[in-house]
């Protein structure tokens, strides 16, 4: 696959920052809805800046590991869902478990949690 020189972005998730100049403008979902802000870095928020901005790099990450692993066909709903709020961690580590997925897929899917709440968390420190 080929990104010619662009970061891969999520495929399913609403999540995600740009970023022109300085001003960085970062989209999340809060309570199942799609908020944004945009927020000059300055030296008092650069590092929740960072910290949003590297936990949404590793979802994209993780998201592309689990469709590689399963297949677009098969994991974009259940990735959409969870990255929307309509469905839970349990609901999607059931889901991927009911499919025979390998435990690989389970942890990644796992971490894509811990990553969720620490992209959300930079956000709201924001």
């Amino acid at each position: 696959m080929t990104f010619y020189n662009k970061k891969p972005r999520f495929v399913y998730s609403p999540w995600g920052y740009s970023k022109k100049g300085n001003s960085y403008t970062l989209t999340a979902v809060i309570n199942g809805k799609v908020v944004s802000k945009t927020r000059t870095r300055t030296s008092k928020n650069a590092a929740n800046i960072d910290h949003f901005t590297d936990a949404i790099d590793d979802m994209v990450s993780t998201e592309w590991s689990i469709t590689w692993a399963l297949g677009f066909n098969v994991v974009g709903s259940l990735l959409a869902a969870f990255a929307t709020g309509g469905l839970s961690i349990g609901g999607l580590i059931g889901s991927l478990t009911s499919m025979g997925a390998p435990g690989g897929v389970i942890d990644s899917a796992k971490h894509l949690n811990t990553l969720t709440a620490r992209a959300r968390n930079a956000y709201h420190a924001l």
